[in-house]
């Protein structure tokens, strides 16, 4: 049996729609930027992170080369003093970030004063915050951009 079903007209405009895409792409990247300004809500010195526009695309980024050693990590690695004799630093450390977490904890240094010519750095474990906020993103993303689709139909 072949049934009939009469489709009601969609009145589209095609302006509108794009700028209710633009926008519920701006709003997620405003987003997005927060979760970025969370990873480092603790450290001393903020990376500043912009937005980038583009038709269709919107960019969060930072130059700051900390956040790329601590997003992307670091292998081992041998520190000499440059400036001075002796390195000095407090012999104890608690990371202020953990690994595919977007957030930002007490931590620091802490414990005895050690002064040395020579330290063999384990390596940093990478965060891997930017992908972590992207996989966010792209969940949440799809939902968002049909409620702005679905908001303009009406």
């Amino acid at each position: 049996m072949i049934k009939f079903v009469k489709v009601r007209r969609l009145k589209l405009n095609g302006d509108k729609m794009v700028r209710a895409i633009e926008n519920a792409l701006t709003g997620a990247a405003h987003a997005a930027k927060i979760d970025f300004d969370v990873t480092t809500q603790t450290w001393k010195s903020k990376p500043q992170f912009t937005i980038q526009t583009f038709p269709g695309r919107r960019i969060v980024s930072t130059d700051n080369l900390i956040y790329k050693f601590v997003n992307d990590g670091t292998p081992p690695h041998e520190i000499n003093p440059v400036r001075a004799p002796f390195l000095i630093f407090q012999g104890n450390y608690q990371a202020k970030t953990t690994p595919r977490v977007i957030a930002s904890n007490k931590g620091g240094a802490s414990g005895p004063i050690i002064m040395t010519t020579h330290v063999e750095h384990p390596g940093t474990e990478a965060r891997d915050f930017a992908e972590t906020i992207k996989d966010k993103w792209d969940r949440e993303l799809p939902e968002i951009m049909q409620r702005a689709i679905d908001a303009e139909m009406q």
